[in-house]
């Protein structure tokens, strides 16, 4: 895996890391002992829901789930190439590649869990219709990756009891009865604009916005019990300037 040694998440070195500065020596998650024991994830399947995934791609194309993907802009079941067209990238297929990007294979680089398989929920581009959202969180996966989050949403947000009964059901009975796994992120959106309010302002680029920190609790499925709620932290093992920031973030990780 020639960029393994950029990976600093999985052996940080203090290497920069196409970063303007290095890092903090051993400020990683400390996978040297897992993966010389050979554990690597096997067994394990894992839903990124997320923009879509690039299932032809060659560091991902031997750790896909090809019989699980799903596409939400197709009719249901849903089943179907999730392939993301957006010429600007695809965040689900580098999430994908973060978990399990296939090891010691001389291309590109490593996952966390080399040796899981992944199926690609192409969910945020689709329409958000009820059966979608209820859909995407359900099926026969050991782990149900979330890396997104909302911004700006109001405090008064209903939540969704028919949702958390499916995620509640899912937690206890999933993973063949061992439970499945709800993995969210807390979000980006630690110092959020909006140039909608009239006070608190900050002058940038002739425009006037109010800033302020954005609460993760603020999402009302980030306090589901089920979920796994997950901050990100910097190369110094110090939070990422972007986390959000909550009580309903369970634990930070290297982001």
């Amino acid at each position: 895996d020639p960029n393994f040694s950029q990976q600093w998440h999985l052996n940080n070195r203090g290497q920069r890391a196409y970063a303007s500065s290095s890092g903090k020596w051993g400020m990683d998650l400390n996978l040297s002992d897992t993966f010389s024991a050979h554990i690597t994830g096997v067994g394990s399947t894992i839903a990124v829901s997320d923009t879509g995934l690039e299932i032809t791609h060659p560091d991902l194309i031997s750790n896909l789930h090809v019989d699980n993907h799903k596409n939400y802009n197709s009719p249901a079941p849903y089943f179907g190439n999730p392939r993301n067209t957006s010429l600007d990238g695809d965040h689900g297929t580098s999430v994908a590649g973060i978990i399990a990007a296939t090891g010691w294979n001389d291309i590109g680089v490593r996952g966390v869990a080399p040796g899981a398989v992944v199926a690609g929920l192409n969910y945020l581009n689709s329409g958000f219709e009820t059966e979608v959202i209820f859909d995407q969180a359900m099926g026969n996966y050991s782990i149900f990756n979330y890396s997104y989050a909302t911004s700006f949403v109001p405090y008064n947000a209903l939540f969704d009891f028919d949702y958390a009964e499916i995620v509640q059901d899912q937690f206890i009975n999933g993973r063949q009865g061992l439970g499945a796994i709800y993995v969210k992120s807390a979000g980006n959106s630690y110092m959020e604009c909006d140039f909608f309010y009239n006070d608190f302002y900050i002058i940038d680029d002739g425009r006037e916005y109010h800033c302020f920190p954005h609460n993760a609790n603020s999402d009302p499925d980030n306090n589901l019990s089920a979920y796994i709620v997950v901050g990100a932290m910097n190369a110094f093992g110090e939070k990422a300037s972007y986390s959000s920031t909550g009580s309903s973030l369970w634990i930070s990780a290297f982001g």
